[in-house]
């Protein structure tokens, strides 16, 4: 006979000092699984009730993935990736369906899964698979700390309204294969944003980086449409952007729509793209000076007999 039981997977970045009291309420519970995920889906944190629920000891489970916990046909379908996708689109996503224990006996459970920001909503470097998006919810200042994202197929999307900053020098890394689709850019109208490329290493200058493998499917050189979804990456109508780096599309189209902006003083927005859309008001000024970012130079072409 099979027990049905209660987890609680909460997706965070790290463990925050300042929450003592109530890492020792959680690890005491001893009815429920509740434990900690790191942005890639690895066990940071186990509890009472995880280790008696599941079978594992914290010394067998952290570090591992938490699809372990699936069958072998849920693994198949990609279930524990796509329910991480929809946590971070939805903010929250709920499942009910059979586990795993380490003895390999089934349980049926009900999974709450949560993406945990600090009280700044700040969000860590990772590897992002099937997407990362930032949210609309306008009371909060979301800050990217400086490291390199990657996000492997889906798309980046940062949502109308939302607020977006970073605290240093940030890349995006949009990669995947042709099995599962590369990762796109998608800027939704009214956020507010302002990203800054790292000034040195190997990502230095770098804000968006995509795959040069990443197919095209943006139509004629010729095609202005922006909001039509002949543009593969998008930057929408009533955006304010400060972006300060490189936009690096070599294979894929990039649309500036409506009163999209990417200016302001000091501001050093580079972009590279296969095929690049202006529409509506969309402004975009380069000034790199004090940057740390370098400025494009063309070479003066020469003939040669």
């Amino acid at each position: 006979m099979e027990n049905r039981q209660s987890t609680v997977d909460d997706i965070v970045g790290e463990i925050f000092s300042g929450e003592e009291p109530f890492r020792l309420l959680v690890e005491a519970v001893k009815d429920y699984a509740i434990f900690l995920l790191d942005a890639n889906g690895n066990v940071v944190s186990w509890n009472v009730g995880a280790q008696r629920i599941k079978g594992y000891d914290s010394s067998e489970i952290i570090g591992t993935h938490f699809s372990r916990f699936y069958t072998e046909e849920e693994k198949e379908r990609g279930l524990p990736a796509r329910l991480l996708r929809r946590a971070r689109a939805g903010g929250r996503v709920e499942d009910e369906g059979w586990r795993v224990r380490k003895d390999g006996t089934r349980f049926w459970a009900d999974v709450v899964i949560t993406p945990l920001y600090d009280s700044s909503g700040t969000l860590n470097p990772g590897v992002f698979c099937g997407g990362l998006t930032i949210g609309s919810n306008s009371h909060t200042v979301h800050v990217l700390n400086p490291g390199i994202y990657y996000v492997v197929g889906g798309n980046f999307a940062i949502s109308s309204r939302a607020s977006v900053t970073s605290a240093g020098g940030v890349t995006f890394v949009l990669t995947g294969d042709s099995t599962h689709g590369y990762a796109s850019a998608t800027i939704n109208g009214s956020a507010d944003v302002a990203l800054s490329a790292p000034t040195s290493g190997p990502t230095g200058g770098m804000l968006f980086f995509q795959d040069r493998n990443a197919p095209f499917s943006g139509g004629s050189s010729s095609s202005s449409s922006c909001g039509s979804g002949s543009s593969q990456n998008q930057i929408n109508g009533g955006s304010t952007q400060f972006l300060t780096g490189a936009l690096y599309f070599p294979s894929q189209s990039l649309c500036y729509g409506g009163n999209s902006s990417t200016s302001g003083a000091g501001r050093c927005t580079q972009i590279i793209a296969r095929q690049i859309s202006f529409t509506g008001t969309s402004d975009v000024k380069l000034s790199c000076d004090g940057t740390g970012v370098d400025s494009v130079t063309v070479p003066t072409p020469q003939l040669i007999r």
